[in-house]
């Protein structure tokens, strides 16, 4: 090969590699395919490469199907969205499908071998009134995932890797994976945003969970809601998951003795800064009952209780139990309480002690 033949690939390889992202809206414009990989489905019509801006801001056209490993950067609108993910998705600065009110969109999962997730420091922005489903065959973080606007993010993936950093700044993000781990990564929730739902959450990291807004098992947030729990392992008795001031618990109550549970795995629960809530979601007369909402390590208290909305900090009717190994709620309502209560009218009293 001569000298210029190599300084012409070379030159050809650099200009590829600094050449500017392409911007690209999805058209479905081949009338039989629906890959990524056609150009013709595309606008203007070239073939997407990594580093591409894609959106896809017409529903009407048409899903598409993933089915090229790839590192993009993602805009959703115009309605909701079905991705078939047969391969790899990655995004290198953002995911947004922030324009309010969309509905329901979801990267679907097209076999076991998919992937959704990050490969640069990114951003998800969910907006009001919208919720995305991740449900791909894992959820593979390569670098820091920020998860923004106030909408619902949904982790459903079968399963998840990566030890990058995972921050909810707003919204709600529900961990549904099951006995999966949602990631080797340190967590942190922002004040005003919502970590719950029915998974495992992994965060075997020095610096745990750190939370300033809401933790919520199963996050419906309703009385007579399913039961669930929500699981985390730290790795560490060291570890914690640390409620911070101002931040929040919240619970479901349905019948008697069944409760919304927090289990945490080879950590402890730190309620030690001292101005959190826990906050209850249960029937407007209370059902008397002993209710477990925490299994593990613990310590410190609740400064404040909420039942309903309504500040029954300092009743008598409701028993707190802070055991080496749980946390219980008794409720006992009196039946001139249960009736107040039942109008709405009642400031419950709270007797909380800590038993060793």
């Amino acid at each position: 090969m001569s000298l210029k033949v190599l300084l012409t690939i070379m030159f050809l390889a650099f200009a590829t590699a600094i050449a500017p992202a392409a911007n690209l809206t999805w058209t479905n414009g081949d009338g039989g395919s629906s890959d990524i990989t056609d150009a013709d489905n595309w606008s203007p019509a070239q073939a997407v490469v990594n580093g591409d801006v894609l959106t896809f801001d017409n529903p009407g056209v048409g899903d598409p199907t993933w089915n090229a490993d790839l590192d993009i950067d993602l805009t959703l609108s115009g309605g909701t969205w079905d991705f078939n993910i047969t391969s790899r998705l990655y995004t290198k600065n953002f995911l947004d499908y922030s324009a309010a009110g969309l509905g329901v969109s979801q990267l679907s999962s097209g076999n076991s071998g998919s992937r959704v997730g990050t490969d640069g420091t990114s951003v998800w922005t969910i907006g009001t009134g919208n919720t995305l489903v991740v449900a791909a065959g894992r959820l593979e973080l390569r670098q820091n995932l920020s998860i923004a606007g106030d909408g619902l993010l949904v982790l459903a993936a079968a399963n998840a890797s990566g030890n990058r950093g995972i921050a909810i700044t707003a919204g709600t993000t529900l961990v549904n994976m099951g006995t999966a781990t949602a990631s080797n990564s340190d967590w942190s929730v922002s004040s005003g945003a919502t970590l719950g739902g029915t998974g495992h959450v992994r965060s075997n990291r020095a610096g745990g969970i750190s939370v300033s807004g809401i933790i919520a098992p199963g996050g419906n947030g309703t009385f007579g809601a399913t039961i669930e729990t929500l699981e985390v392992t730290l790795g560490s008795a060291s570890r914690a998951m640390t409620m911070a001031n101002g931040s929040e618990f919240a619970v479901d109550f349905g019948a008697a003795d069944e409760a919304d549970l927090l289990t945490i795995n080879d950590g402890e629960f730190d309620l030690s800064a001292g101005d959190n809530t826990l906050a209850i979601s249960g029937a407007v007369s209370p059902i008397a009952g002993t209710y477990l909402i925490y299994s593990g390590q613990n310590t410190g208290t609740f400064e404040t209780v909420l039942y309903n909305g309504v500040d029954v900090t300092g009743s008598s009717d409701i028993e707190i139990a802070y055991n080496a190994n749980d946390i219980t709620v008794t409720v006992i309502p009196e039946p001139a309480s249960m009736l107040l209560m039942g109008l709405g009218g009642v400031t419950m009293l709270l007797r909380g002690y800590r038993r060793v």
